[in-house]
């Protein structure tokens, strides 16, 4: 069971995007702190706020968003 999700922001969103995120990785930790990366949810898909961008996570991983932590 997935514990704990962290997503870290892609980092070279062009200027002209100002206001848009993407998600740059994710990983997922179990009860047992064992680490699996989310390579799939890696997609320049864009969101316009921090809370869009868990739910869509939540949504794929299947987690409650207040697992999901946003790695800046």
């Amino acid at each position: 069971m997935i514990t704990l999700v962290k997503v870290y922001l892609d980092e070279e969103v062009p200027e002209y995007m100002a206001g848009i995120i993407r998600i740059g990785s994710v990983v997922s930790e179990d009860e047992k702190g064992n680490e699996r990366s989310h390579e799939k949810l890696v997609d320049n898909m864009e969101f316009s706020s921090e809370d869009l961008l868990k739910q869509h996570v939540s949504n794929y991983l299947k987690v409650a968003v207040s697992r999901i932590e946003i790695v800046e």
